[in-house]
């Protein structure tokens, strides 16, 4: 039998392997992981910009670079399986491209465990920044450490699981081969299940705080809006929950296996707008500073009217003196529980732009 020429599953009646070529949802795979890869590119280059701007970089934004080069690594794994076979029925899939499929598969599993935690750290720890800082003995802060932990251990077992899921590790990609594996649906369909809890954990989190706030309600919804994207995390989680059951209830795997990963994607990408999405306004603040320094600048270029500026934000032109009453139109929305106030942070922290 010639691996490279006989299907892995055989047909339905009256059906026949296409090797040459067969449908595939390849295209729509290439384009979901374009457009998120470029989202995500651009909003965490954002994120980096204004924390290096204020001055706040540090370990958090190296793991979360960490995280957006392990998502981009998956998501061309999971590219590179499709060409393998993924997205296609498996009785158009030869027996040598799906074993080369199924080693992909294995690895973008185990990066997809590294790319959740990272993804998740670093949006719990802007969590416990924003509104928990100064409050270390807060239940809710010490829930926010708690789902870092549980979070850390989840993806290092679920990891270790997808690693020796076969003993010899060969047996994953090559099933006649002789050897042992363990049961794949916990580690799979359950490993997705806890996945979307911890997704809703995540999301209810800072919806509480920002409901304990006082705030005119106009601004908890903005404030509150900020965090509620993760609810697209959310979804993107159980509806590929849905796919990985469903993988259990038919032989053609590779068919059935397409929307998960492109669900995973959409997850991945939901995490990491969630992270970026409370920077956005400082920096189209600062976007439209540079955008208003450059027009004055040039407007004084072309004028023969010469007059000394004072050096406050006061200036004589009315592009200097917009910019000054917007220099200060910053505020940070904190949780005090002690007190339950608001309060004005320093310039160094991170804030929710108000409009009002």
């Amino acid at each position: 039998m010639d691996p490279n020429n006989t299907p892995a599953l055989q047909p339905p009646p009256g059906v026949k392997p296409n090797f040459v070529n067969p449908y595939s949802s390849q295209p729509e795979r290439i384009t979901v992981s374009a457009i998120c890869l470029a989202l995500c590119i651009i909003f965490v280059g954002g994120r980096i910009y204004v924390r290096v701007h204020l001055k706040m970089f540090n370990l958090d934004d190296c793991i979360h670079l960490l995280s957006l080069a392990s998502f981009i690594t998956y998501t061309g794994i999971i590219i590179a399986s499709g060409e393998h076979g993924d997205g296609r029925h498996q009785w158009d899939v030869t027996i040598a491209s799906l074993s080369k499929s199924l080693e992909l598969q294995n690895i973008s599993e185990i990066i997809y465990c590294l790319t959740m935690f990272t993804a998740k750290y670093v949006v719990l720890r802007q969590i416990e920044t924003i509104f928990f800082d100064h409050h270390r003995n807060n239940i809710t802060y010490k829930a926010i450490w708690g789902l870092i932990w549980f979070n850390l251990l989840f993806a290092f077992s679920i990891g270790v699981t997808y690693i020796f899921a076969c003993v010899p590790r060969e047996k994953i990609w090559q099933p006649n081969i002789e050897g042992r594996c363990i049961n794949s649906f916990f580690p799979v369909a359950g490993g997705s299940a806890i996945n979307m809890v911890s997704d809703y954990a995540i999301l209810i989190v800072p919806l509480a705080a920002v409901s304990r706030i006082q705030l005119p309600a106009a601004k908890k919804i903005r404030a509150a809006a900020v965090f509620a994207v993760g609810a697209f995390a959310c979804a993107a989680s159980s509806v590929r929950l849905y796919y990985t059951v469903k993988l259990f209830h038919t032989d053609d795997l590779t068919w059935a296996i397409a929307p998960v990963g492109q669900w995973t994607i959409a997850e991945f990408t939901t995490v990491f707008l969630v992270a970026c999405f409370p920077y956005i306004p400082h920096l189209l603040h600062q976007l439209g500073r540079r955008d208003k320094q450059t027009a004055t600048h040039s407007s004084h270029t072309h004028t023969t009217f010469t007059s000394r500026n004072p050096p406050s934000g006061n200036r004589t032109a009315s592009g200097w003196r917009e910019l000054g009453e917007h220099e200060d139109s910053h505020e940070v929305i904190m949780l005090d529980h002690v007190s339950g106030s608001e309060r004005t942070p320093a310039s160094s922290e991170l804030g929710v732009t108000s409009s009002s």
